[in-house]
C-alpha cells in the first residue's frame, strides 16, 4: 500500500515578476490551479499534468494572491505577494 504524497511550493515569494509553482505528487491525475485575488475572484484557472513546474504571475498586477492547487480530494492553498 503506497502513501499519497502531494506537496506544493511557490518561489520566489514575494516576487516582482513571476512565481515558479512546483507541484509534486505520486498521483498521476491532473492538477488544477486557481489564481485568486484579494477580493476572492478567480483570476485564472490552469489544468496541468502532475509533477510540473509552472511559471505564473507575469500578467498579474501588484498585490496579494492565493494559489489554490487541487488534485483529486487534496487541496493546498499558498499565499503569494507580487510587488
Amino acid at each position: 500500500m503506497s502513501v499519497f504524497s502531494f506537496s506544493v511550493s511557490a518561489f520566489p515569494n514575494p516576487s516582482e515578476s513571476t512565481f515558479n509553482l512546483q507541484v509534486r505528487s505520486n498521483d498521476a491525475r491532473e492538477v488544477m490551479v486557481n489564481i485568486i485575488d484579494a477580493q476572492g475572484r478567480v483570476i485564472r484557472s490552469i489544468i496541468t499534468p502532475s509533477n510540473q513546474n509552472l511559471e505564473l504571475g507575469s500578467n498579474l498586477t501588484a498585490g496579494v494572491y492565493l494559489l489554490e492547487v487541487k488534485q483529486g480530494d487534496s487541496v493546498q492553498t499558498l499565499r503569494v505577494l507580487k510587488y
